[in-house]
């Protein structure tokens, strides 16, 4: 979690030791980076906008560019601004949630995407130190006109 507000931490602590979830708090930007790059591992990134060293888009940023897209990533702050919203998840952010939240939602939010990221399957294919990404797409099969149509991710292959 990267928040440096006392009182939003004392309730994300309170509500996430109850639902007996593990985490770690960092207050500035700059001790979360430390971290990630010492090589903490974590199943989803809590971030805040503004913090006292720089902000949480910085540190998406830095998630994204040092640690791919396999982490997922909410927003939680209190601007709500649309212009705001679609800049986080244009830059890599899995989902936005505007402060004050409803507890049951923003735990919703949390279970859906670990759930998403837990079942993800890889198109990389490496055999030694060669590593080959593999293009997905969504073939459709059936007649969507009867109802019959069927969507799968699979590689292409052309």
């Amino acid at each position: 979690i990267l928040e440096d507000d006392l009182t939003q931490i004392e309730l994300y602590k309170l509500w996430l030791s109850t639902a007996q979830h593990t985490f770690s708090v960092f207050p500035t930007v700059g001790l979360f980076i430390e971290a990630l790059a010492a090589g903490d591992k974590f199943d989803l990134l809590l971030l805040d906008k503004e913090l006292p060293d720089s902000n949480g888009e910085k540190a998406l940023e830095w998630v994204r560019e040092n640690l791919g897209w396999e982490i997922p990533v909410i927003f939680v702050t209190a601007d709500g601004g649309e212009v705001n919203i679609v800049n986080v998840l244009r830059k890599g952010a899995d989902d936005y949630v505007v402060k004050p939240f409803d507890l049951d939602e923003v735990f919703a939010r949390l279970r859906s995407i670990i759930r998403r990221s837990a079942n993800k399957t890889t198109n990389v294919i490496a055999i030694g130190d060669v590593k080959v990404e593999l293009p997905l797409f969504w073939r459709t099969t059936g007649s969507p006109d009867a109802g019959e149509s069927t969507r799968s991710r699979s590689p292409s292959l052309s």
